[in-house]
């Protein structure tokens, strides 16, 4: 592997866990927030879900499968990782 590959693979290490970083303790700023106004529950999610899908959505455009066939493709969405 040349040096610049490895420098772009820290890079690009580096700025994911800044993200991660920021999505979870967006997560807590949001709880913090719940608990001193009068957000309900569903109100706390619907943000935390509405800024983590805001900051993702770029990335999973950018690399989603679309060789796939349809149904393939709704199932993942609809039942993915991040739905149970």
């Amino acid at each position: 592997m040349t040096p610049v590959a490895k420098s772009n693979e820290r890079i690009f290490g580096l700025l994911s866990a800044a993200g991660v970083f920021c999505i979870w303790s967006g997560f807590l700023v949001f709880s913090r927030a719940g608990m001193q106004s009068g957000l309900t529950p569903f109100d706390l999610t619907a943000l935390r879900f509405l800024v983590t899908g805001a900051l993702v959505l770029p990335f999973a455009k950018a690399w989603w499968p679309r060789h796939l066939p349809l149904h393939a493709i709704l199932s993942m969405s609809i039942c993915g990782p991040g739905a149970l």
